[in-house]
Parts: structure tokens; C-alpha cells; sequence
């Protein structure tokens, strides 16, 4: 069994979506003798003293990350028109990265604020060195033309996908990486076969994350609460739309993940801890 890093990780500062303290995680990755632990929490950096001291009392090394919410536009358009966005991956890779990382998400917060705050790929271009880039959830810009999804009017064109790699690939070179996640859903297992397609024609790099919203598995009901209280629903509600229905975003087990992603080949997991080690903040 190989060992793992986890590089997509929520704490209670994901507001309305993430439940668990900074300290029990941390705890949690120390439980599994874990080298290394990523925080990505939603659009800011609040958590990112703490998460560093932490880690640094429990031996592990701090990994320094956002979620970040792209727009297909430019930040300065704040019309309905413009109010999508997209989930991208970012991990502060040194001291110069961490320094980016804060100055991108402090303009997101400010002059690119619209319902989210939002960065655009120019603002990433000018702020990428010392970072790296994993393509991010199910909502990341390239997944979202891999499966169908017929709530946003969205299905699979893999044209348009490779487009956009191309796009993230400029930007950050060798330091961009496929982001794969398996959480039991089949729009994600079909995004994910069209995903390993598309690395195999284009030579990307691959790695596998798991979107943890919560340290243990028994947690998944307190995010239930959060989601529902998010959406402003009923939590026995039949018809509420956004639900853990899954109950697999907590931190798991390196012998967890070994035991979904070994079958896919040995870089899914190798690759997070490549990319522990790049990090030196």
C-alpha cells in the first residue's frame, strides 16, 4: 500500500459547507501517520495560521491551498450575465506562492467580489509563480464538459475540454495536474473515464483527491445540517436539492484510498505525495 496525501480538504471556514475544526483534522492525518496535509478551504485563506501551526506541532508538513472560484470573464464584469463560476485547485508551493496566493485571493474578496470572490485567468497568470494547479471538483471549467448535466444545461464535449487544459497548461506549465475524485456518484464516474481518456491523448499529469468536508465518516450529518440550512430547506425534506447523500467526503485512509485508486495505476496516488514534496513554505 502506497502512502497518501490528502490535497483537497474543507474545514469549518468553508462557510456553509465544510464542518470540522482545523485541530481534528490535523489530528485525524497525524492518526495515519500522514507526511503531509493540504487545507483548500472555499475562496480564503482564513484558516492558513492555524492549519500551519497544527500540522507543524503534529510533525506533519502544512500544505497551503484555496478552492478558488473562476470566472469565464473577466472579474471587473459583474453582470447576471457573468455570475458563473468555476472550482480550481491552487497549492502555495513556496514562500513566493503563499505570497501570490494571498495577493489574488485579497483581490477576489475585493475588486473581483460577486456572489463569490472570483478570480480570472488573467489575474492567474500574473500571480502563478510558485503555485500549482489541480483542475479542481466536478465544477471545475474542464470537468464541466466531460459529463452531462442537465440541471445547468451542460453535456460532454470533449473538444471544449481540451481547450481549456490548454488554456490552464499556458499558465502553469508543469505544475498543472488533473485532479481526480470517485465518491460513488455515476456523473463523476462518467466525467472521470472521459478524464483518463483525454490525460491518455494529451500526456497530463494525473492525481487523486478526495473532497473532505469532514474528518470522520460519522460526521457526514452535521454537513447534512449545514447544506440544508445553506439552502434554506427542511432537513427532512424530500424534495431539498443539495444533500450528502453519499456520506464519503471525510478524510480517508490512505488503505481507503489504495483500495479505489490502485486499480487505475500507481501514479493516482503517487503523485500526491510528488506533489507534497514540490511545497516548502
Amino acid at each position: 500500500m502506497q502512502e497518501f496525501v490528502h490535497l483537497h480538504v474543507h474545514t469549518d471556514y468553508s462557510f456553509q459547507d465544510g464542518v470540522t475544526k482545523v485541530s481534528n483534522l490535523v489530528k485525524r492525518a497525524a492518526s495515519f501517520n500522514m507526511p503531509a496535509l493540504a487545507l483548500t478551504d472555499h475562496g480564503y485563506l482564513h484558516g492558513a495560521i492555524d492549519f500551519y501551526q497544527e500540522c507543524s506541532a503534529a510533525g506533519i508538513k502544512p500544505i497551503i491551498g484555496v478552492e478558488a472560484y473562476v470566472c469565464p470573464g473577466s472579474i471587473r464584469d459583474k453582470t447576471e450575465e457573468n455570475d458563473q463560476f468555476y472550482h480550481v485547485t491552487l497549492i502555495a508551493r513556496n514562500k513566493t506562492g503563499y505570497k501570490n496566493l494571498v495577493k489574488m485571493m485579497t483581490i477576489a474578496a475585493t475588486d473581483g467580489f460577486y456572489y463569490k470572490p472570483r478570480i480570472d485567468k488573467t489575474l492567474m497568470e500574473e500571480y502563478k509563480e510558485g503555485l500549482i494547479c489541480l483542475s479542481g471538483c466536478m465544477e471545475g471549467e474542464i470537468h464541466t464538459h466531460l459529463y452531462d448535466n442537465p440541471k445547468k444545461e451542460r453535456t460532454i464535449d470533449l473538444g471544449k475540454a481540451k481547450d481549456k487544459i490548454d488554456e490552464y497548461r499556458s499558465i502553469f506549465g508543469e505544475f498543472f495536474f488533473m485532479e481526480f475524485m470517485d465518491h460513488g456518484i455515476q456523473s463523476q464516474r462518467v466525467q472521470m473515464l472521459n478524464s483518463m481518456r483525454i490525460c491518455k491523448e494529451m500526456g497530463l499529469q494525473v492525481v487523486a483527491t478526495n473532497d473532505a468536508h469532514y474528518a470522520t465518516a460519522e460526521e457526514w450529518d452535521m454537513r447534512d445540517i449545514v447544506l440544508a440550512d445553506r439552502t434554506g430547506s427542511c432537513l427532512h425534506d424530500p424534495n431539498r436539492t443539495l444533500k450528502d447523500n453519499e456520506h464519503q467526503y471525510y478524510l480517508k485512509s490512505p488503505a481507503e484510498m489504495d483500495a479505489i485508486w490502485s486499480k487505475y495505476g500507481s501514479k493516482f496516488i503517487g503523485n500526491t505525495l510528488k506533489i507534497a514534496e514540490m511545497v516548502e513554505v
